[in-house]
C-alpha cells in the first residue's frame, strides 16, 4: 500500500500534471472532470480510474487530488472542479514553490488570530487582506509577493488558491 509521500505513479503524475497545468492556464481555476476525462480519453487513459489509485488518508478523502464528493466511490460528475491538496501542490512543478507560500500564510493567519483578543458577547472574527499578507510576506525577506493569491475558503472548509482576500472566521 502506498502513502501520500510515496512517489506517484506516471499515470497519477499526469493527473497531476494535467491539473495543474489547467489551474495555471485558466487563470488560477480548477480544471472541471470532463475537461481531465477528456484529455486522458485522449491518451487512451481512464481518467476514474486513475483517480481512485490515488492514495488518502481514511476517512478523510484527502490525497493529491480532491474533488467534492457524493457518495463514496462515486465518479465525479462533468463540472465537478478537480484541484490539487498541498500534497498534490508539492508533486506538481510548477506548483510547488507554494506550498511554502500556503504554511506561511497558515502561520500567518494563525498569529493574527493569537493577537485578537476574544470578547465575551461575540466570537472573533479575523479579517485580513492580501496587502496585508503581501506586507508580512515582504517582512519575513521574501523578495516579491507569489503570484498566486492564496486564500482561505471557509465555506467549504478547505484550502484553494485564488485571487481574492483571506478571511478566517471563529
Amino acid at each position: 500500500m502506498t502513502g501520500l509521500s510515496d512517489p506517484l505513479s506516471p499515470d497519477q503524475q499526469r493527473v497531476v500534471d494535467l491539473v495543474g497545468a489547467a489551474f495555471l492556464g485558466l487563470g488560477n481555476e480548477w480544471p472541471v472532470f470532463d475537461y481531465v476525462e477528456g484529455v486522458l480519453d485522449s491518451e487512451s487513459k481512464d481518467a476514474w480510474s486513475i483517480l481512485q489509485t490515488f492514495p488518502e488518508i481514511s476517512g478523510w478523502h484527502y490525497g493529491a487530488v480532491h474533488w467534492l464528493r457524493g457518495a463514496a466511490g462515486m465518479q465525479p460528475s462533468p463540472e465537478t472542479p478537480i484541484g490539487l491538496t498541498v500534497v498534490g501542490l508539492s508533486n506538481c512543478a510548477p506548483l510547488r514553490q507554494h506550498v511554502d507560500t500556503f504554511f506561511f500564510l497558515v502561520d500567518f493567519l494563525t498569529n493574527r488570530r493569537k493577537q485578537t483578543p476574544p470578547t465575551p458577547q461575540q466570537p472573533r472574527q479575523l479579517t485580513v487582506t492580501s496587502d496585508d499578507f503581501a506586507v508580512a510576506w515582504k517582512a519575513s525577506r521574501r523578495l516579491e509577493p507569489p503570484a498566486t493569491r492564496l486564500t482561505l475558503d471557509p465555506p467549504r472548509g478547505g484550502s484553494s488558491l485564488s485571487g481574492g482576500d483571506a478571511r478566517m472566521t471563529s
